[in-house]
């Protein structure tokens, strides 16, 4: 074996070793304009907030944890997919429930018409400067909360997984990692990585929008694009972070429903993992929360937690 090759086994056995128990304790636990508030607050306890951004109006909902006190915490952004809004995701993720009992807070952002502009530049999304947005909405929520600048996060789904990569590329000054969900690499796009950053992929080989083995996106007319296979995905990422090429399977259940969950983690001796989630037979879904999609639409969501594996590797990567 060369010394090259040798340094790179030895980075993966160090890194499998270290995040084997992140892995198990996460499967264990899972049994820009000043702001206007509004006083009510919705049934996940969210306080509606707007802020006016490049003339468009744009509400936004934010859960502080049970535990909040004015001590910094955590900040994950939870996306819509296209077509959603902020506070449907806010009621059927039960992303805040897993706030209260992780003590980070979560801001469920809304698209503009319902829609992130990911880079594929739909028909009337052209002029939506997404990316400057939540910039601009880390500003705010930094002068509202107390936020801990080195662990702010992001999650989505659909059109919200490729925006959360999106971040990724264009704004990791400020977001230490992001979770994609039913969203691989999207071909052609006007960006790429700046950096290396922590990024973990849920993706379902049974996903009839967003093909596992790459092609077409089956959408609406106007928001068209492709995408590359979820392997080319993990292996582009493992590229950009500089990760060991190959990963073992740390995880590896079948559940009642007959979907088979299989876990990857791509070490990096930086930090900048990558990790695999395959969700088998599972659809477009956002596993362990049932979306308010017909199963003939979506297909079979799996109840393995992402919202607890999720918030894992974040806690375990804040911005370095």
């Amino acid at each position: 074996m060369s010394s090259t090759l040798a340094r790179q086994f030895n980075i993966r056995i160090s890194f499998v070793h270290r995040l084997r128990s992140l892995l198990y304790l996460a499967v264990l636990t899972a049994a820009v304009a000043a702001p206007q508030m509004v006083a009510a607050q919705d049934s996940n306890g969210a306080v509606e907030k707007t802020m006016v951004f490049q003339g468009l109006t744009r509400t936004y909902y934010v859960h502080t944890p049970l535990s909040y006190s004015g001590s910094p915490v955590p900040l994950l952004f939870c996306l819509h997919g296209g077509g959603g809004t902020a506070k449907g995701t806010a009621q059927w993720t039960h992303m805040s429930d897993t706030a209260d009992r992780y003590g980070f807070m979560v801001v469920y952002p809304q698209g503009v018409y319902k829609h992130w502009q990911d880079g594929r530049n739909e028909k009337g999304y052209q002029y939506v400067d997404d990316v400057a947005f939540f910039n601009a909405l880390i500003d705010q929520l930094s002068k509202d909360y107390s936020v801990d600048q080195q662990r702010i996060y992001a999650i989505g789904i659909s059109n919200g997984g490729f925006m959360v990569q999106r971040l990724a590329c264009q704004l990791s000054n400020r977001i230490a990692a992001v979770c994609s969900i039913a969203a691989s690499r999207l071909e052609n796009m006007p960006y790429s990585p700046a950096t290396p950053i922590p990024i973990m992929f849920v993706l379902g080989t049974a996903d009839n929008f967003v093909p596992w083995n790459g092609g077409p996106i089956k959408s609406a007319p106007d928001a068209p694009g492709e995408v590359y296979s979820a392997n080319e995905t993990i292996h582009y990422w493992t590229d950009v972070n500089k990760t060991a090429p190959f990963a073992p399977i740390l995880f590896d259940r079948t559940y009642a429903d007959q979907t088979r969950v299989t876990i990857k983690v791509y070490g990096s001796s930086a930090g900048d993992d990558i990790e695999s989630v395959t969700v088998y037979g599972g659809g477009h879904c956002w596993p362990g929360e049932l979306m308010p999609l017909p199963k003939f639409l979506i297909g079979t969501t799996s109840p393995f937690d992402t919202n607890t594996y999720a918030w894992a590797f974040f806690r375990n990567h804040p911005h370095h």
